[in-house]
């Protein structure tokens, strides 16, 4: 089509499925190394990758603006200059919050207000309460469930019955990826091979979830630009929220295909007869499950419900999922039946009001998840707990304490922080927190643990950590936290060589190395890390460059502590990293090509230290930067030394193409000094006081 064209060009292809598609058509364009231009556009992260080169060709849309969704909004409905009424701006905010940024949400729900001959507030409201609870049957609302269903009809099987759960969430709720991925997996959605292992499940589980999140039918909720990992950052995605539109769909689909059955204040129980998926949530009002369901139930929910206006839990017999979040019991009301579901391969426990779990629960033989980290008035575990052998999944409430039956739990991969030595401050071989960390060494499927060690037993430690954790080669997540004391870990590496699929690796304040341990001598071996955290006494030149060499490093927090060398940043050095906070007493310098993807740095810069007033440190080398806190550290500074190291700053933050915000703190302010002009004037001052005090 375009062969042998001698001239620069610029082609525009909207809307591209496939990638198989992709691969035909970019066969009709003509390579004249003329710096021509291609854009696509697509709804599919696979596909962009497809198109694309590298990824910094991909441009991710983002939501508009409030403003943005008010001039589109407005100029769809009211064609004079005048704007919108101030009777409705109220209620267009309400609207606009619901669209979410989404252009084609707020074009469809303009349009269906821009029909009306009569712009009233209360038709507005009409609309505004419809959106998320199935919209009227207008033709530009039909036009917008048709380009929505494309999607989902994309979507291949696994995938469908995956979005279908999602029907369970009432709207605007935000849903944690670990705990769908784990109902995915008690209900037999995520499928692994009679070879693998069930670790591959989780992985499997977590793939499906970032697929539709690709897919763009579930957005990611990214309330702080970083997701938090339990003990810290990782790029990782760990929750999202379904838009209004999509949820619209998703509960049509549901209701045709008798996924999930919803109770709530407005839907009764008249579809009961045929449930499988029950969930009831925001309610106080009274629903009768008739006895025919019951059999068929395999699933119940309760979010934000009086748990006493259901029937009792025991009267479901092959009920897989029990989710009880945030509800209400009678004082009645108690758990003992709990232990006769024997099909339950899910628990969650998200009450306050529940302050004992029964012992009868050993004979949940199925149960792969047990949730009760939020029913913080439990005190301890009932020993049957380790009767469950098939248990993947433990979470448990702060100071809850474990017992050395915990290694008879061979199937764990996950389970909440473990408190070890917090009765005593020294090691007792033949103690309990000693034999607890033996046998924490039993659980070699473990790919999440975190330890608080709350001894200050300085000559061992490490030793025994390191014994312990030898054993552990499927750890992807690491976090060892000292509580009590400062605590050096020198000998940890001498015992412990970090497995090779190990992703986020936090060793918390109070625990430090002296250097930078052996385990970076040798960044390829660690071809995952995304995380670390780290305490260290003195960094040097050669230890930055080891860690800027980690390949798939994102977030780098690294704590120093002693005096050190201006560290200096090369070209090429943390090729991956987004987040970097360097705690340290001089500086940092970025060489053009440094850190090419960081967009959030931390870091200190010692004044005095900075003889070249105009050192700027190189910022305007950091490509993708767009946030910078910078603590100066004044001691032995004068003010106007501080003032020049703060304005040049700026003026690079100010001239930089991505505008970075900074923020800059003064740290030792008290412990600044005057120059002899300000010297001078103070003795001048003192004098004349003291002189003042005298006469009077």
């Amino acid at each position: 089509m375009l062969d042998k064209i001698t001239y620069r060009y610029i082609i525009i292809i909207d809307d591209i499925w496939d990638e198989k598609l992709w691969e035909y058509i970019k066969c009709a364009f003509y390579r004249n190394k003329l710096c021509s231009r291609i854009i696509t556009t697509t709804r599919k992260v696979t596909v962009s990758k497809a198109c694309c080169s590298h990824d910094d060709a991909i441009y991710r849309m983002k939501p508009l603006s409030d403003d943005a969704s008010k001039r589109l909004f407005y100029k769809r409905i009211f064609k004079h200059d005048n704007g919108c009424p101030p009777e409705l701006e109220q209620v267009s905010i309400g609207i606009l919050k619901k669209c979410a940024g989404m252009p084609l949400a707020i074009i469809t729900i303009a349009s269906l207000l821009a029909n009306k001959q009569v712009q009233t507030r209360d038709q507005w409201h009409d609309v505004f309460n419809s959106i998320g609870r199935g919209l009227t049957e207008e033709p530009k609302v039909e036009d917008m469930t048709k380009i929505l269903s494309f999607s989902y009809y994309d979507l291949p099987c696994h995938l469908k019955t995956c979005l279908l759960y999602l029907s369970i969430f009432p709207e605007d709720f935000i849903i944690s990826r670990d705990h769908l991925v784990r109902m995915w997996i008690a209900e037999g959605v995520v499928q692994k091979t009679t070879n693998q292992k069930d670790d591959v499940l989780v992985e499997l589980g977590e793939n499906y979830f970032y697929e539709l999140i690709n897919r763009s039918m579930i957005q990611p909720w990214d309330e702080n630009d970083f997701m938090y990992y339990k003990d810290g950052y990782d790029n990782a995605i760990i929750s999202c929220r379904v838009h209004d539109m999509v949820l619209d769909l998703i509960l049509s689909l549901s209701n045709e295909e008798n996924f999930v059955t919803i109770l709530d204040q407005e839907r009764g129980a008249s579809s009961l007869s045929k449930a499988h998926r029950i969930s009831l949530r925001d309610c106080n009002v009274v629903h009768t499950i008739p006895e025919a369901t019951v059999p068929k139930v395999r699933f119940l929910s309760l979010l934000r419900a009086d748990v006493h206006m259901t029937p009792a839990i025991t009267i479901f017999p092959i009920l897989r999922v029990l989710d009880l979040y945030n509800c209400h019991f009678e004082e009645s009301y108690h758990l003992k039946h709990l232990g006769n579901l024997f099909h339950l391969r899910y628990l969650r426990l998200h009450c306050g009001c529940i302050t004992k779990l029964p012992n009868e629960i050993g004979n949940l033989q199925f149960l792969q998840t047990l949730d009760v980290h939020r029913s913080r008035s439990i005190k301890e575990l009932p020993p049957a707990i380790y009767q469950l052998r098939r248990l993947m999944f433990l979470y448990f409430p702060e100071n809850i304490s474990l017992s050395d039956r915990i290694g008879e739990l061979t199937s764990l991969l996950e389970l909440s922080p473990v408190d070890v030595f917090r009765r005593t401050s020294s090691i007792d071989v033949n103690g309990d927190s000693f034999s607890l960390l033996k046998a924490l060494g039993n659980l070699t499927e473990l790919r999440d643990l975190t330890i608080q060690v709350w001894s200050s037993e300085v000559s061992s430690i490490g030793r025994i950590l390191g014994e312990v954790l030898c054993n552990l080669h499927k750890l992807r997540r690491l976090i060892l936290r000292g509580v009590h004391g400062i605590v050096h870990l020198d000998s940890l590496p001498e015992f412990l060589d970090l497995p090779q699929h190990i992703h986020v690796l936090g060793i918390k304040p109070m625990y430090f190395f002296t250097v930078l341990p052996v385990w970076f001598n040798f960044p390829i071996d660690l071809p995952y890390l995304s995380f670390l955290d780290l305490s260290i006494c003195d960094m040097r030149q050669e230890h930055v460059e080891k860690l800027g060499r980690l390949p798939a490093l994102q977030v780098l927090w690294i704590q120093i502590n002693r005096e050190s060398e201006w560290l200096v940043i090369g070209a090429g050095a943390f090729p991956s990293l987004t987040d970097c906070t360097f705690i340290q007493y001089c500086g940092l310098v970025f060489q053009p090509g440094a850190m090419p993807k960081v967009r959030k740095l931390e870091f200190n810069i010692n004044v005095v230290d900075s003889e070249d007033i105009n050192f700027d440190v190189g910022l305007g080398n950091l490509a993708s930067i767009e946030e910078v806190t910078i603590d100066l550290l004044c001691e032995d500074a004068v003010e106007w030394e501080v003032e020049e190291v703060e304005n040049v700053l700026r003026h690079v933050a100010d001239i930089h193409p991505k505008h970075p915000t900074l923020e800059m703190r003064r740290s030792d302010e008290d412990k600044m000094v005057l120059d002899d002009e300000e010297e001078q004037q103070v003795h001048i001052y003192t004098y004349t006081l003291q002189r003042f005090i005298f006469i009077y």
